[in-house]
């Protein structure tokens, strides 16, 4: 089966990505989504308001056949796109192929408006995607460091296009958003907001920080990408992760060479990042109210519920316990 190419231009008015997909796909939207019609594919495509200068869109689709997206840039439209990979793929920008991916150094797309950049999304996959439209005049009245590596970028009149990674404390917070969405509870919408303000404020400071990062000359760019599919893997066997000697030994690398450039890259230790991830699904779970105290704790395989209580509260101040009851 062929793919079929969808092209959209960079958008100009806040609703114009929802009523293009719609339009492309046969669709009709309420309340601001569409479920994709049966002989397109499964998912669903939504678009959410928080405030006159930013719009989140949000889809989850498995299409029945391949689609290559290309986006057409517009150089005098308002919207900066900030655009999360949540799932490995392929992005192409001035003739270059890029992986991408949430587990990639990829995993974010920044381009100036007038940026043309296509996206190929596979048939029979399921696809996640998240993507920030902000104003980037609001953005830079806000900004009071007119040296900020954000202002600068945004303030010029060049073109520009960036790749970030999405750090594990940015894909909490997608995780949070999806979670939300998922639930379709009554104020669901809210909490949506509140995270998506979250994510888009930590993401500009991460942005900020690449002129303060550690530097990272001595660590190659195959380095770089083996230290993301460790990364992967530890989040991937987070109740049960591998030993650092595992580790090395999938890395190719010696283990004082892994832990080094683990934390370099990363900024955090090998155990004090799964410890923090571990904990980051603890508090997830507890939070779904479907779980007691001891259930998290077996499940993420301490032998001592007090054991477990103690990393909990070491890591976000309050004892699961009252945590759960902080939250009902």
């Amino acid at each position: 089966m062929s793919i079929q190419t969808i092209k959209y231009p960079a958008i100009e008015h806040h609703d114009d990505w929802i009523k293009k997909m719609a339009k492309e796909f046969s669709a009709t939207i309420h309340d601001n989504s569409f479920e994709l019609p049966k002989n397109i594919g499964k998912g669903k495509c939504m678009q959410y308001y928080p405030c006159e200068w930013l719009t989140v869109s949000y889809f989850k689709i498995s299409l029945n056949r391949g689609i290559d997206f290309q986006r057409v840039g517009m150089p005098n439209s308002p919207y900066i796109p900030i655009v999360f990979y949540l799932v490995d793929a392929q992005q192409v920008v001035d003739n270059v192929k890029y992986r991408v991916g949430a587990h990639n150094p990829n995993g974010i797309f920044m381009p100036s408006t007038d940026i043309d950049s296509k996206w190929l999304i596979p048939a029979n996959k399921w696809i996640t995607n998240l993507t920030l439209a902000f104003k980037r005049e609001w953005l830079i009245e806000q900004i009071p460091d007119s040296n900020s590596y954000v202002h600068q970028l945004l303030s010029n009149n060049e073109s520009f296009y960036i790749f970030e990674s999405i750090s594990p404390k940015l894909l909490s917070i997608i995780n949070e958003i999806e979670n939300e969405i998922a639930s379709c509870k009554q104020l669901s919408k809210v909490s949506i907001y509140n995270n998506t303000f979250q994510l888009f404020t930590q993401f500009t400071k991460q942005l900020n920080n690449r002129e303060k990062q550690q530097t990272r000359s001595n660590i190659t760019s195959a380095d770089v990408k083996t230290l993301f599919e460790i990364r992967a893997l530890i989040l991937d066997n987070i109740t049960d992760m591998p030993s650092i000697e595992t580790l090395a030994n999938t890395a190719a690398m010696s283990s004082s060479k892994l832990q080094k450039t683990f934390k370099q890259l990363f900024g955090k230790s090998i155990t004090q990042f799964a410890l923090r991830e571990k904990m980051r699904l603890a508090k997830t779970m507890l939070k779904t109210g479907n779980f007691s105290v001891s259930d998290v704790a077996y499940k993420l395989e301490y032998s001592n519920v007090s054991h477990f209580a103690k990393a909990f509260n070491n890591c976000y101040k309050i004892n699961p316990g009252a945590y759960i009851e902080s939250i009902v």
